[in-house]
């Protein structure tokens, strides 16, 4: 039991990556479902977001989420 257990710990760094990886493959697979939902074509999303975030900084990226800016265009407002 000793020896899986060393074992198990020996790997942590590499479960941490794993973990870490899986949790970016999730907010990809969310961004990507969102801008479908709200009929946004990815790559346009992609390219104005990024545009906004280095016009504006990170402080303002909830604003920038695809049903935040959903909302912003069915009220007439610049996203």
């Amino acid at each position: 039991m000793g020896k899986v257990i060393a074992y198990a710990l020996g790997q942590w760094s590499g479960l941490e990556v794993y973990l870490q990886n899986g949790k970016l493959a999730c907010v990809a697979y969310t961004l990507i479902g969102n801008c479908k939902r709200h009929g946004f074509p990815l790559s346009n999303y992609l390219i104005a977001a990024m545009k906004a975030l280095v016009e504006h900084g990170p402080t303002r990226a909830a604003e920038l989420t695809p049903s935040v800016v959903a909302r912003a265009k069915r009220l007439g407002k610049a996203a």
